[in-house]
C-alpha cells in the first residue's frame, strides 16, 4: 500500500516510477475465488489476482499469487496482524469503517476456504519473521 491518496493531500506527487499497468486478464472461470466484491486476475495466466480491500484506505488492493499448490495473499494494511484477521483485533485506523469491516469478512471468509494459503498481513513482524519456514 503506497498510500498514494495521502501523500497527493499532503502536497506531494506520486513517485516518477508508479506506472501501474494490467499485463494480461484471465476469464472469470481461471480465477481461484470470487469472495471479494471486486477482484480480478490481472495475469493471462490466472497466477496473480487483485482483490479489491478497501477500509484502511480507499483505494486498497490486497494481491493473491498462484504458488503452484497453494496461494498467497498479501494483504497488506487491509489486516494489519494475524490477530486483526483471526482474533478480532482492530487497528487504530481506518479511513472507512464499514468498508474495512466488508473486507476483513471477506478476507476471513478466504482463511476458511483457502486454510492452506500463506497470508501475509501488512504490520505483524512475527508473522513475517516465520515466512521462510511457512513458504517451505
Amino acid at each position: 500500500d503506497l498510500h498514494i491518496s495521502l501523500i497527493a493531500r499532503k502536497g506531494f506527487t506520486k513517485p516518477h516510477w508508479w506506472k501501474p499497468k494490467l499485463i494480461g486478464r484471465a476469464p472469470a472461470s481461471e480465477c481461484s475465488t470470487f469472495i471479494f466484491r471486486a477482484s480480478q486476475c490481472s495475469c493471462s495466466d490466472g497466477s496473480l489476482m487483485l482483490a479489491f480491500t478497501p477500509g484502511h484506505s480507499r483505494g486498497h488492493v490486497s494481491v493473491i499469487l498462484r504458488l503452484g499448490t497453494r496461494e498467497a495473499l498479501i494483504a497488506g494494511d487491509a489486516i494489519y496482524t494475524m490477530a486483526t484477521l483471526r482474533e478480532g483485533e482492530r487497528p487504530w485506523r481506518s479511513e472507512d469503517t464499514k468498508a474495512f469491516e466488508r473486507s476483513l469478512s471477506a478476507l476471513q471468509a478466504y482463511d476458511r476456504e483457502q486454510p492452506e494459503a500463506l497470508i501475509i498481513p501488512g504490520h505483524d513482524m512475527e508473522c513475517w519473521r516465520s515466512l521462510d519456514e511457512r513458504y517451505a
